[in-house]
């Protein structure tokens, strides 16, 4: 089908511009519609929208797959915290191959979405195809990686790269593009032990950011929490890699330091007294 040509050559071919629905939201919490395709997201509080469900009810005999398949979202956050986009019900969503409920757009990044057409009350129904950002900084990948397993990280005085311990995450951060990268590593776990020398508890580790591929550290704080022994607590750092490569595989790297308690551990993906399960997660945007 042609529009203002006499010669289609795809399916259907437009020669001239043309409009989609476009809508800005300014409530916490609100539905993605039928009439919807880009969402301009002016909230001034952290936000949440659901997407449609893939049994959403179509008048006619249209099946509801055929109604959704292929259908495109894009939704842009310009408010100044973040934005949740969260599948309906136990649906999923695919974030570079992992499944997961919610993605997280930060402040002026946008999100594209497209419906597999999948008729799921559990499964993936929608896939990220692209997050990006009006400047030239955007995320790898999925962006977040998630820790998926338990593990401890022991004290230690030695600064060699091999007596730190690797954190593990749900997928190898491989980056895409020669350049620069910040690395956000979202902490969450306890410390076995604290130093009590002083009038409040403490704890510190060394955090490093680390190319597995060439063998060389990036970056690394020494980052001190005010905690207590085997009680939950975050913190946010930012590492940053430079003269990255293509291809390169980065790494998570974590030595605790205070206590001077050989013994001491900080420890991850642990089942407490309230079931939390503790787990860090690493964001990685290129500059």
């Amino acid at each position: 089908m042609g529009i203002a040509t006499a010669y289609p050559g795809s399916t259907l071919t437009v020669n001239g511009s043309f409009a989609t629905a476009y809508r800005e939201i300014n409530l916490g919490t609100s539905l993605i519609t039928n009439t919807d395709h880009y969402i301009n997201y002016i909230f001034t509080g952290t936000g949440n929208l659901t997407l449609p469900p893939t049994d959403l009810a179509v008048s006619g005999p249209i099946p509801a797959q055929t109604a959704l398949k292929g259908r495109e979202y894009i939704i842009h956050n310009t408010n100044s915290s973040n934005l949740t986009v969260t599948a309906s019900g136990s649906e999923k969503i695919d974030i570079a191959g992992v499944q997961a409920s919610s993605l997280m757009i930060p402040k002026g990044y946008s999100a594209y979405f497209k419906s597999n057409g999948a008729v799921t009350t559990t499964g993936v129904s929608w896939i990220v195809t692209l997050v990006a950002s009006a400047n030239t900084s955007r995320l790898v990948g999925s962006g977040l990686y998630r820790n998926t397993s338990t593990q401890s990280f022991s004290q230690s005085n030695s600064t060699s790269p091999s007596n730190y311990g690797i954190l593990q995450t749900s997928l190898p951060i491989v980056v895409p593009n020669t350049g620069t990268y910040s690395v956000f590593v979202r902490w969450w776990g306890i410390t076995t032990d604290t130093d009590n020398g002083t009038s409040m508890s403490k704890t510190s580790a060394y955090v490093m950011l680390y190319n597995l591929t060439q063998n060389t550290v990036l970056d690394e704080i020494e980052y001190y929490v005010t905690t207590s022994s085997n009680s939950p607590f975050t913190f946010v750092v930012n590492l940053l890699g430079t003269n990255v490569n293509a291809g390169d595989t980065l790494q998570i790297r974590i030595r605790p330091s205070v206590p001077n308690n050989s013994a001491m551990t900080w420890k991850i993906g642990t089942v407490g007294y309230s079931n939390y399960t503790w787990a860090p997660s690493v964001l990685v945007i290129q500059q």
